[in-house]
Formats: structure tokens, C-alpha cells, sequence
């Protein structure tokens, strides 16, 4: 099993204001980079129409739009994990008078080929497709459950199609202004991450080494 590395995120939902948020005021203020000195940033725009680019400095790709700002670690390890949250928090102190409602950390794992045993952990048991018709074939599952982790929220859905096991985990804080976003967000990303992977391990789970010595 191996994670999903574009799908690994911090999101920030609030009223961002994308003019602000660029490479140039990244850079400047959160990077901590003169004014003159070159700016080591990738550019990466998509053909959607009116979807926002991205933009990568140092390792962390930020995605801001109006609603909500992306950061996500181009490298998965404690060291960049522990810098996208620094970012984060920069921006926010930085941009204190910004409406924040909430803010979640994603982490997705795909496996391919899952041994059988994986697959019927994760199954929903119960008898509905034998009620409808006896020799019926499961196609595709898929169980989102709930659970209350201090204070945020757990999502957990683990989905099952066309011969693939899919596994999402969403760490989700509401906030009620970017300084209670601050005070949520310090020193939970990696360990959020460190909780997902001991989770996967307790179900025996094979995890790509890299991974392992990153949770």
C-alpha cells in the first residue's frame, strides 16, 4: 500500500484573497527571502478554465484560491511536514484578519492488488446484496465512519472498486478566526500522520518502507 503523495494536504478554508498570495509576497514575507535575491519558485497552471495555478517554493506547493488554501509537501518526511505547517501558520498570523472557518489534513493510501484478507477487513458486512439477488458479485464499497479525536474530527472512508482498496484519512478542525487556527494547528501534522500509519500497521497493513520511517 502506498500513499496518494498529491493527495497528502493541509487545507485552510477561509476568505483568502489569491492577489495577495502570490510567489513574489510568499517568498518576501513567509520564506524569509531579500527583496532582489531570485526566487526559487515552480509555476504550474491547469487547462480547467478558472482553476488557480500552484505554485512551489522550497519543497511546498501552495494552491490559493477564495475559499481555501492548499499546502502540500512535495517530499513526504517529519522535516517537510513540520515546514508546511510552519508556512501555515506564518500565513496566518501574517494575514490574522482573514476569516478562517476550518482547516483539515488530508492523507490518502492506494492499494492496487490487496490480498483478500485486507480487502474483507475493510468490507461492509452485511447481507443486502444476497437479498436482492443471491449470486450477485460486489462490485464497489464504500464506509465512511466518524470519530471525535480530541479536538478535531476523523473521516474515514475506506472504498473498495474495481479491484482497488482506496483509504482517506481527514483530520477536521473548525476555527472560529485564524488565531484559534494557529492554536489548533501547532504540532499536529506529523502527528496526525504518525497516527495514520500506526493505524495501518495494527490491520498488518504493507506499508512502503519510506513511509513507515516517515509516521
Amino acid at each position: 500500500m502506498q500513499i496518494v503523495r498529491e493527495a497528502t494536504n493541509l487545507v485552510i478554508i477561509g476568505a483568502w484573497n489569491p492577489a495577495i498570495l502570490q510567489p513574489s509576497w510568499l517568498g518576501r514575507h513567509v520564506f524569509g527571502i531579500p527583496e532582489g535575491q531570485p526566487l526559487p519558485v515552480k509555476m504550474a497552471f491547469t487547462p480547467i478554465p478558472g482553476a488557480p495555478p500552484k505554485w512551489t517554493i522550497e519543497g511546498i506547493t501552495f494552491v490559493p484560491s477564495h475559499d481555501r488554501l492548499f499546502l502540500s509537501p512535495v517530499d513526504l518526511n517529519q522535516d517537510t511536514l513540520s515546514a508546511v505547517e510552519t508556512k501555515a501558520i506564518a500565513i496566518l498570523n501574517l494575514l490574522h484578519h482573514t476569516p478562517v472557518g476550518a482547516f483539515g489534513q488530508n492523507f490518502h493510501f492506494v492499494d492496487e492488488q490487496p490480498a483478500p484478507e485486507l480487502v474483507q477487513i475493510f468490507a461492509l458486512n452485511d447481507d443486502a446484496g444476497d437479498r436482492i439477488e443471491p449470486a450477485n458479485v460486489l462490485v464497489s464499497t464504500s464506509i465512511t465512519t466518524s470519530y471525535a479525536i480530541g479536538n478535531c474530527v476523523l473521516n474515514l472512508t475506506r472504498s473498495f472498486s474495481n479491484g482497488r482498496l482506496d483509504i482517506k484519512f481527514n483530520f477536521h478542525y473548525d476555527t472560529s478566526s485564524a488565531a484559534d487556527a494557529v492554536a489548533k494547528l501547532a504540532n499536529t501534522f506529523s502527528v496526525n500522520y504518525g497516527l495514520v500509519i500506526k493505524f495501518l500497521q495494527s490491520y498488518h497493513v504493507v506499508l512502503d518502507a519510506q513511509e513507515v520511517a516517515h509516521g
